[in-house]
């Protein structure tokens, strides 16, 4: 997990713009990391270079970052995070989300 943390912060400081662009299949990064289980130690880079993505809801899962690491089994610390850092991304909650 440690491997992860140093990854995500050294591809951030490298090319903090990336935290902000989606894949080919209009997926962000943030999104990614949750779903490979990167807990908050690793994603709070991601976040901090692209703090809008994480209302956004994810274009596979139809949820936001705090609602998909729910859905993934996050440990708890990391969902809390997500939600401190926006409440408002769970508003309407999973309508139109699929199962991940």
């Amino acid at each position: 997990r440690d491997c992860q943390v140093k990854i995500l912060r050294d591809l951030v400081r490298l090319f903090p713009q990336g935290a902000g662009m989606p894949d080919g299949e209009g997926r962000y990064p943030l999104n990614l990391a949750i779903e490979n289980c990167v807990e908050w130690k690793g994603l709070r880079h991601l976040f901090k270079a692209a703090p809008y993505i994480i209302g956004r809801r994810d274009v596979k899962t139809g949820l936001t970052a705090p609602l998909l690491a729910a859905s993934c089994g996050a440990p708890l610390s990391t969902i809390y995070a997500l939600l401190r850092l926006d409440p408002s991304s769970v508003e309407g909650g999973t309508h139109g989300a699929t199962t991940p």
